[in-house]
Order: C-alpha cells, then sequence, then structure tokens
C-alpha cells in the first residue's frame, strides 16, 4: 500500500488502522448486530425452504485467520497447525460459552422465538426448540445440533447427517467467498494481534454490507458473482476443539430431528 500511494510505511500502517477501525464502528450495528425475532424467523423459513432443515436460526463454524508470531506470546496464539493465530468465530465448546455470542445464545438472550413444533407436527416439547447446526466436534447446549459420528450408521442416521451437512455447509461458503474477496485473508497478517482483529472485523463488516447490497447490482459489478467458488485462503478450519459434554436435552433434540427426517 505505501509503495503503491507513495508514502512512508508508518503512514500507511496509520491509515489502514484508521480506517478498519472507522469501517467497523459504522456498520456494525446495522450488519453485525444480533437479528430481531422477525428476522431469526425469517433465517428459519429460508433454512426449511432451501436446505430442508427445520427450525433453524443458523450455522456456526470457525476458522482460524493466521497473523504473525506476536512477540512473548509463547504458545497463546500457537494452533494446532504449528501456526499463529486468531479465532474467526470460535465454535469450540469452552472458547464458543465464554464469547459474547455463545454467552448470549445459551443464556436465552438472542430474543429467539418462541418454541415451535416441527412442520407437519402438533408437538411443541424442548427437543423442537430453535438451533444452530453445529460442527461435529462439539454440543454444548440443546440449541446446538451435531452430526452423529460413530460407525455403522442406520439409514435414518446417514439422512439426518446429510440434512445437518446441507445446512452447515452455507457458513463454509461465507468464509470461501470472505477469503476470495479479501485478499489480506490470502496469507498471514504482517501486524499486531489488536490490528489484525481490527482488520478481520473490518472485512467481516464490509462482507455483510456488501452481500445486502448485491440485489441493486449487476453482472461483475456484483459481490458474489455466479461462478465465485470456494478457495483455500489464510483462514484454516479450526480442527481440534475441546470436547463438550453432551446433554440428554441435546441427545433428544438430534434424535427428535433424525425420526422427523
Amino acid at each position: 500500500v505505501a509503495e503503491t500511494f507513495k508514502i512512508g510505511p508508518c503512514t500507511a500502517h496509520k491509515i489502514v488502522a484508521e480506517m478498519c477501525e472507522a469501517t467497523w464502528l459504522a456498520l456494525k450495528d446495522e450488519f453485525i448486530s444480533a437479528p430481531s425475532q422477525t428476522k431469526w424467523e425469517t433465517i428459519a423459513t429460508d433454512f426449511w425452504r432451501l436446505w430442508n432443515f427445520p427450525n433453524c436460526i443458523g450455522a456456526i463454524d470457525g476458522k482460524h485467520v493466521l497473523v504473525r508470531a506476536p512477540a512473548q506470546s509463547g504458545s497463546l496464539y500457537f494452533n494446532y497447525k504449528r501456526t499463529h493465530s486468531i479465532v474467526l468465530l470460535a465454535v469450540d465448546g469452552g472458547v464458543f460459552q465464554e464469547s459474547s455470542f455463545g454467552r448470549a445464545l445459551l443464556q436465552g438472550q438472542l430474543d429467539l422465538p418462541r418454541p415451535k413444533a416441527l412442520p407437519g407436527t402438533e408437538t411443541v416439547s424442548s427437543c423442537h426448540s430453535w438451533r444452530c447446526c453445529f460442527p461435529p466436534e462439539c454440543e454444548p447446549d440443546a440449541t446446538i445440533s451435531r452430526y452423529f459420528n460413530q460407525s455403522n450408521l442406520t439409514s435414518a442416521q446417514r439422512v439426518y447427517n446429510y440434512r445437518h451437512c446441507r445446512a452447515r455447509r452455507i457458513i463454509e461458503n461465507a468464509f470461501g467467498i470472505m477469503a476470495s474477496r479479501f485478499r489480506i485473508l490470502g496469507r498471514p497478517i504482517e501486524s499486531s494481534v489488536g490490528k489484525a482483529v481490527s482488520i478481520v472485523q473490518a472485512c467481516v463488516a464490509l462482507h455483510n454490507y456488501l452481500i445486502s447490497t448485491d440485489v441493486a447490482s449487476a453482472g461483475k459489478a456484483r459481490y458474489i458473482t455466479p461462478n465465485l467458488a470456494d478457495a483455500e485462503s489464510n483462514l484454516v478450519t479450526f480442527g481440534r476443539p475441546t470436547r463438550s459434554v453432551r446433554t440428554q436435552a441435546a441427545t433428544a433434540t438430534r434424535n427428535a430431528l433424525r425420526d422427523f427426517f
């Protein structure tokens, strides 16, 4: 950036940091804030219509964003792939429950719709509550659904896994699209951890904003073009999360969906 605009490196660093912070502050309330109850219901309707997964309000995953090894950080940012990273949308049982979103979800503070029966049924119980699709490694609460991951699955279990995979795949696509558009995510971020977080926040806010304007755009002007495909990037699969204890309510939720499918 400094060479392109013929300015000093320190000036370029300051401008980028200020731009990222300003972008986040300007867009986060409208494009990053938690949905209203009406919006949650719209999301659930789309999950059922497009992916055949009922009463689902979202898909959750996590990625490591590679950063330059921070000075005197020890193993704080060191991950299982032997690189240093910060986590974008943490998902493992320990980290997820300590995040602001995780606490709000698990403590019922996200203004979710009231429990609703599965389509075509009349039974309303805790097993039919609103849920998010989670990776197979963790399951911190009954509002989270996960895969059957043992061997010798029954036909009903395989169908459940297929539906779950289709619904959760959209978050993988979102990561891929963002990484292909924001090339800074295609390599380790050469900055302090604080600035790296600010850069990622700005990318996420701009990603959501640009998606919202796609309807008014055409052809190559669209943010998500028809031929856009996911690609390898600086976003590394989260992997090896802390395993959480499966609750009876969570198991009952998954089994109710298995029987429904």
